[in-house]
């Protein structure tokens, strides 16, 4: 699998499942898990201008992964700052369940 779709496959997954998130605090337990959720997908990972990335991905996906950003980003800074106060969070509730679309519409 192309590097660009994979990583953005590997976090969409985590964002897609609060069990992937607890898991991923486990195994890295220094981080701060929901500042990382956030790092990693609008730092490190979902660059759409870049010429890999419009390679990685068809304009249909593309388009599907601007939706998600967009949702993403407009909810971001409302956010509780920890993964148990997430978890109880209707907002990031929403944002689960739209990366869950995200991957269902890709067929990840």
């Amino acid at each position: 699998m192309n590097p660009i779709r994979k990583s953005i496959k590997e976090i969409l997954e985590i964002l897609a499942s609060k069990e992937n998130q607890i898991r991923y605090e486990l195994d890295v337990p220094i981080a701060n898990v929901p500042a990382e959720l956030i790092s990693m997908w609008f730092d490190d990972t979902y660059h759409p201008d870049s010429s890999q990335h419009k390679e990685a991905f068809s304009a249909e996906e593309q388009q599907i992964l601007r939706s998600f950003n967009a949702f993403y980003d407009s909810r971001v800074d409302k956010l509780p700052k920890t993964l148990d106060e997430m978890h109880a969070s209707p907002l990031w509730d929403e944002i689960v369940k739209e990366a869950q679309r995200v991957c269902k519409s890709i067929e990840w």
